[in-house]
């Protein structure tokens, strides 16, 4: 099962960075990883989401670098776990995992310049 959910976060993100791509307008309107504008990162533990006695759920997160970290995604009451944050080559769109009790899937999020989602 876990080698299902890997293959289909690559399969919508590859999908979602090629239509990005041919929507991408010119190179100094970039945001994101392609312009070094934002961060994106998971607080997610790398040891795949069990830790005794830890908190549950993690959060996804935009940083500029040196600035304020805006939530993108948070944990809920500690059963929502987002994973593996991506930037679209234009930094227009983030995808990241999200599993929680209502099953796994792949959310793709818009982001403004400002890191306004």
């Amino acid at each position: 099962m876990r080698a299902f959910s890997w293959v289909a976060l690559a399969a919508a993100t590859a999908a979602l960075l090629a239509a990005d791509v041919r929507a991408s307008g010119p190179a100094g309107e970039a945001l994101g990883t392609a312009n070094g504008d934002w961060i994106a990162y998971a607080t997610a533990p790398a040891n795949d989401q069990r830790r005794g006695g830890a908190p549950g759920g993690s959060d996804v997160f935009i940083v500029r670098p040196g600035g304020t970290p805006i939530l993108v995604a948070g944990r809920g009451n500690g059963s929502i776990w987002n994973i593996c944050p991506a930037f679209s080559p234009n930094g227009t769109l983030l995808a990241f995992g999200q599993r929680s009790s209502q099953g796994r899937s792949i959310r793709i999020v818009g982001v403004l310049r400002d890191g306004s989602i």
